[in-house]
């Protein structure tokens, strides 16, 4: 639309242009006048031609907004603890999630599968999470009951796994 206005523009200048060389001719003019003319024409022809370039730029901007960035996301610094409370042990842990991309908007949500396992100890249990995504990052903090004391560190694996992202007001975009 913006394109359309804008080239419609140039063509009238263009031709404002044509009527102006024809009338000069036309109408017998100083020396001078013809000149000042000239001059005008060939500001406009100038301006036209940087309208143009500018005009592309625009429209590689707007592509660029208007198309959903493709973001990738890791996952560093897992760390969590046991907490052994009187009648439920607690796993306590945290996570940096960082989004890795060329354009990466300022404020995003990300929504993460969080999963515990220790298949020895009968621990299995997953989560869905959503997290705000400030300037590429994010502190995921999550807390788990687990089902029975005596479960070391050693046996579980925790892992955090980034599932699908949103501006907040758009529909999820899946990894």
């Amino acid at each position: 639309m913006i394109r359309f206005v804008v080239q419609s523009t140039i063509q009238r200048l263009l031709l404002l242009n044509i009527v102006l060389l024809g009338t000069i001719n036309l109408v017998a003019c100083s020396d001078e006048k013809i000149d000042a003319l000239s001059e005008k024409i060939s500001a406009l022809e100038a301006s036209s031609s940087q309208n143009q370039v500018r005009i592309k730029q625009l429209e590689t901007i707007i592509q660029q907004r208007m198309i959903a960035p493709k973001l990738s996301f890791q996952t560093k610094s897992i760390e969590f603890e046991i907490e052994d409370k009187m009648f439920e042990p607690l796993l306590m842990g945290q996570a940096q999630l960082i989004a890795v991309a060329d354009a990466i908007p300022e404020v995003l949500y990300v929504e993460v599968l969080i999963k515990v396992s220790a298949p020895e100890a009968g621990v299995n249990f997953q989560e869905n999470a959503i997290h705000r995504v400030e300037k590429g990052l994010a502190n995921i903090e999550f807390a788990h009951s687990l089902p029975k004391h005596g479960i070391k560190r050693s046996q579980l694996k925790v892992t955090v796994e980034p599932i699908g992202w949103y501006r907040g007001h758009k529909p999820f975009r899946k990894l």
